[in-house]
């Protein structure tokens, strides 16, 4: 066998891995995940940080998609596409199972009732899933890898592309804000979830506000004792900011404060 130490392998330019893993974001995600498991057993040690671990999965999405190769982006679309149909459609047989034995239903009016234009609808405009309101998150990351690839293939300037993209999740991350926690705080009726939890004002704006994190951090050193310093103090203000908007004004869907958190830790 010849001796191939010292011979580099050419990689083309156009085709760009994902953003190296950072153990740290890794682990964030990981204990995210037992958040949200605690919080849909209804912790209450937990339930405070619940928007704050599901804000943290997409934007460590959109950190990692910095310089992605298209078809990367197409991969992760696909994959979550796969993984949202399968559960469906376990989902699917589960509620037909329930209405026939349990419930001697009709099978015909369940399906129809299901896999109507309206139920159609909603998944589309507010990411709701006819046969559970889970997966709502799973489509939410689709749509948002989909919508990444449009724009990388649209804009071929990357600076245009990113100039829109910061406008574009600013519009929608305040929406978001706006609908899901000031008015919360200064109406006594709060906005149903659909409006504002879904893809289009959670995801995508999430999503876009990790992958401005990751284009920051990329273009500016925030790894510097300054830096570090000035991001612990908006962590710990934010972690202040989210409890006392919490415990004062209730339940919202996305705590100002937990976003500070989520983008500090980030940047940590």
């Amino acid at each position: 066998m010849s001796d191939l130490k010292g011979v580099e392998i050419q990689v083309p330019e156009n085709v760009k891995a994902s953003k190296p893993r950072m153990t740290f974001l890794d682990t964030m995600k990981g204990l995210g995940m037992i958040f949200v498991v605690c919080w849909h057993s209804m912790s209450p040690l937990t339930v405070v940080f619940q928007t704050f671990t599901i804000a943290m999965f997409f934007m460590i999405s959109g950190f990692y998609s910095l310089n992605c190769d298209n078809r990367i982006f197409w991969r992760r679309f696909l994959r979550n596409t796969l993984l949202l149909v399968s559960i469906t459609f376990v989902y699917a047989l589960w509620g037909v199972w329930k209405t026939k034995v349990i419930l001697n239903g009709g099978i015909r009016n369940y399906l129809r009732e299901k896999l109507s234009i309206a139920t159609g609808k909603n998944f589309i405009l507010y990411s709701i899933n006819p046969f559970s309101n889970h997966l709502w998150f799973i489509e939410a990351l689709a749509v948002a890898y989909l919508v990444f690839l449009v724009f990388n293939l649209v804009f071929k300037n990357k600076r245009i592309m990113n100039t829109v993209l910061i406008v574009l999740m600013t519009i929608l991350l305040c929406a978001h804000i706006w609908m899901g926690s000031i008015v919360s705080m200064i109406m006594a009726e709060p906005i149903p979830k659909q409006y504002y939890r879904n893809a289009w004002l959670f995801g995508i704006p999430l999503f876009l506000l990790g992958y401005t994190i990751s284009w920051v951090m990329n273009k500016w050193n925030t790894r510097t004792i300054k830096m570090r310093i000035i991001l612990t103090m908006i962590l710990v203000f934010g972690i202040v900011a989210g409890l006392f908007q919490w415990f004062t004004f209730g339940k919202a869907e996305m705590p100002i404060g937990m976003l500070l958190v989520a983008v500090s830790l980030i940047m940590l």
